[in-house]
């Protein structure tokens, strides 16, 4: 269990005894702690495994590239539960770095930490999901930046209407589009995940990542909430 001290104890976060500290909407909420279930299907797997091939190769590169990644590691921040800042090493970039390259593209793990350019400007995000057809796309404007980098997209579980921020796990779908496409099309795999879907009934929810190929770069994701409705 993490704690976060101040005066007194002001933040905490993991398992303690037959709780657990989690945060929540209106804050810090404490729930009974029950039996996680672990998923042995594929799509379960994969990751478990792409992080144990990832961060077992920082073993076998050289001392030169360890320091590479520890010099890109201090030029960055990072924050933890609480949301404080820290520096992160090298071996944490090493891993979150190629662990995009590889879930997201495929790709071979880079042994030498890469050279960063600035994240590509995209503006005028709109993501609507439309009953008939159904027609549920995403579009955005490229303005300036480098051109290899990717929007994927995860669908999060239908919500209720009346919800305002997603509940559950937002879960990578096989479609991507290239930034200067500024559109991607939704709509069938939407209707691969949730089949024949009633208008009016729930709201679609998507997490955004904007991921860059030659380095494994991740922009802040994203996230749209919607209506499926007619408007």
């Amino acid at each position: 269990m993490r704690i976060q001290f101040g005066a007194i104890v002001v933040a905490g976060a993991g398992k303690a005894g037959g709780t657990i500290i989690q945060r929540g909407r209106t804050g810090q909420v404490l729930r009974n702690l029950t039996k996680p279930i672990s998923r042995t299907d594929f799509s379960s797997q994969r990751p478990r495994a792409l992080l144990a091939n990832v961060s077992s190769s920082w073993r076998f590169i050289t001392n030169s590239e360890r320091i590479s990644w520890n010099s890109l590691a201090a030029t960055l921040t990072r924050y933890n539960k609480f949301g404080v800042s820290y520096i992160p090493n090298g071996y944490q970039i090493f891993c979150e770095f190629n662990l995009n390259r590889v879930i997201y593209f495929g790709d071979e793990i880079l042994s030498v930490a890469p050279t960063l350019n600035s994240f590509p400007n995209l503006i005028d995000w709109v993501f609507s999901a439309l009953p008939t057809g159904p027609a549920v796309t995403l579009t955005w404007d490229y303005l300036t930046g480098d051109v290899d980098w990717y929007v994927f997209i995860s669908f999060y579980p239908l919500q209720s209407m009346g919800a305002s921020v997603p509940r559950g796990s937002a879960r990578q779908e096989l479609i991507t589009a290239l930034i200067t496409a500024e559109t991607l099309d939704l709509s069938a795999v939407f209707t691969s995940r949730f089949g024949t879907v009633p208008g009016g009934v729930y709201q679609v929810a998507i997490e955004v990542n904007v991921i860059q190929l030659s380095t494994g770069q991740r922009a802040p994701a994203l996230t749209f909430l919607v209506p499926f409705s007619t408007p």
